[in-house]
């Protein structure tokens, strides 16, 4: 039903931000013809805002533009009815998100089971304020909770299509795949990953959601997408860490995966395929978290969907009693695999180079390890998994060694992680390391339902009956003793001498190739060369940054200040000659 006439609508966080962001642009417009302007929000009925709201609105304006937009699902949400108990919602939102994460079939009936069990266990701890007697979980009440929280529930598929008619849905992939080059078909999914964890340790909750997206041959892996529930890691602030910069696409979100997410990434990869004048094909699985661009869900509020040109999607069939998705046919696997074997070896690596023992690695440190643990993964290996899925039929003639099956790659990780174990927990047996090993090591059709119970009390623990759920961040737990103490960032000047004393102990190497993981080398020519363009921007940012006082004359002539123009660092020249100079 349509809102009334004249019936007030709020706005999104996104809404009055871009409202913010108008007025940015006509600052000194008087507020009765700026509620006139054709970009203005305006009243479900037409007319203008009230300028009495618009100046509520506009409170504070030049500071949130300078923030940037909100992100996250309450970004494009409108603020409505509060929760009459806050503390129970979030640990219903929570359990939900765990549920989903293990991917536990979820309706109405299971939300009221688990809410019986959340609304008994804080009733037994003395500092919960809130009395559940006269609240029975109604229907409305279910209906406001899911709106407000963006609950979007499955629907169990009860109709799965008979195994003898696999190979037909196979056969008809192909069909739609073999128009494109294997380069230009591409697969995309989501995973649960958890980013600190040894054997015999309790797990710190610290998750991400991880989004990969790779093509057929292997030859173009796309750049990981990490969302996590911590805006700013401690880590980020003691490195004062530009996430911009990072070898992953950060964002930060309170779900674990939302529309507006897919969105962006469909609207970034469709420009880039465009740009290089390609035409590509993307599957992705039949799921609430993917929705068609020409069928947004009726809850999303944020920018239009995207328009593909150059994309074709294609959604695999969700009725299936097997998964023809490539990344579930080892690539996934053999990413978290990498990954655990890359985080043990390098607390491994930190006990050898400073004869201290570190229990865990900080946010900022396992960012750069997801990166570098999808780019280790070999191209054959990924083609392996493409051909396991048979959905690409002119695939089956490329021969793959045994060396790089994905049964044989995560046996290689397994055993390299192991050595690592010993190493840095000599005392640990093998059956502890087998249970590490095999955590989250596939993701299961239907896992186990989380425990409720305990997940309210490590939020207890934690401090969220002092501070509420807005004060604490279950995932935000790099204050331990085992983080380092961070050092003080060095200055540019240091920077440049690090760096040509890398350039110095290069070029003293009786090697002409430095080799690099997964069998490849590098030039150490290369390698010097590449210390050195570093160099240079560095020299450029300095000289970019100094005081016009100090990098031009002040002399007039008759058209105005004369400016000098910008010097152009020589690479060679300040690779070979400032770093005498920096020692003598």
């Amino acid at each position: 039903m349509p809102p009334a006439a004249g019936r007030r609508k709020g706005l999104t966080p996104i809404q009055k931000w871009e409202l913010c962001l108008l007025r940015a642009q006509n600052p000194t417009m008087k507020l009765g013809e700026f509620a006139e302007l054709p970009a203005c929000p305006r009243r479900p009925d037409g007319r203008p805002l009230p300028i009495s709201s618009i100046s509520d609105h506009l409170k504070g304006w030049e500071e949130r533009v300078k923030h940037g937009p909100p992100e996250g699902t309450d970004a494009n949400k409108v603020k409505g009815r509060s929760a009459m108990f806050p503390l129970f919602e979030y640990f219903l939102v929570s359990w939900i998100d765990a549920a989903a994460a293990e991917h536990v079939y979820i309706n109405d009936d299971t939300i009221r089971e688990q809410g019986k069990i959340i609304q008994k266990r804080l009733t037994e701890l003395p500092g919960c304020k809130e009395n559940y007697e006269s609240f029975d979980m109604s229907s409305g009440w279910l209906q406001g909770f899911k709106q407000r929280h963006n609950v979007v529930l499955k629907k169990k598929n009860k109709d799965l299509v008979d195994p003898a008619e696999i190979p037909g849905h196979q056969m008809g992939m192909t069909m739609q795949l073999e128009k494109f080059a294997p380069r230009d078909r591409f697969n995309c999914s989501d995973l649960r990953l958890e980013l600190t964890r040894l054997p015999e340790t309790i797990p710190d909750r610290r998750r991400v959601t991880v989004f990969l997206c790779v093509n057929a041959d292997g030859s173009e892996k796309r750049r990981v997408l990490v969302v996590n529930r911590v805006a700013t890691p401690l880590s980020f602030s003691q490195e004062k860490v530009n996430p911009a910069n990072l070898p992953v696409i950060y964002r930060y979100s309170q779900r674990p995966w939302y529309t507006g997410l897919w969105y962006d990434f469909l609207r970034t990869f469709d420009m880039e395929i465009r740009a290089e004048k390609r035409h590509a094909v993307l599957l992705c699985q039949t799921s609430p978290s993917y929705p068609p661009p020409t069928q947004p869900p009726h809850f999303y509020k944020g920018p239009p969907p995207p328009v593909l040109t150059n994309i074709t999607l294609i959604f695999l069939p969700s009725n299936l009693p097997m998964s023809l998705q490539p990344l579930d046919q080892g690539i996934i696997a053999c990413f978290k695999a990498t990954y655990r074997r890359m985080y043990v070896q390098a607390l491994a690596f930190h006990r050898t180079l400073t004869g201290a023992g570190r229990n865990r690695l900080t946010h900022l440190e396992c960012i750069g390890i997801i990166a570098s643990a999808w780019q280790a993964l070999p191209p054959r290996t990924i083609l392996r998994c493409w051909q396991v899925s048979g959905i690409c039929q002119d695939l089956m003639r490329e021969e793959v060694t045994e060396e790089f099956k994905p049964e044989r790659y995560i046996h290689t990780q397994e055993s390299w992680c192991g050595r690592c174990v010993r190493q840095i927990m000599p005392h640990t047996h093998g059956e502890a390391f087998r249970l590490f090993w095999q955590l989250d090591e596939s993701l299961p059709s239907e896992g186990t339902a989380p425990d409720a119970v305990r997940l309210i009390d490590e939020a207890v623990a934690a401090g969220v009956l002092e501070h509420g759920p807005d004060g604490i961040n279950l995932n935000d737990v790099e204050t331990g003793v085992d983080d380092p103490i961070p050092e003080e960032i060095i200055s540019s000047q240091t920077a440049i001498k690090y760096l040509s004393q890398v350039n110095r102990y290069l070029r003293s190497l009786p090697e002409t190739e430095l080799r690099v993981p997964q069998g490849r080398s590098i030039p150490t020519r290369g390698a010097i060369e590449h210390n050195s363009r570093i160099i240079s921007g560095i020299f450029q940012h300095i000289e970019n940054n100094k005081p016009s006082s100090r990098r031009g004359s002040s002399r007039m002539d008759t058209d105005g200040p004369e400016k000098e123009p910008q010097e152009q660092w020589d690479t060679e020249t300040i690779s070979q000659v400032y770093p005498s100079l920096l020692m003598s």
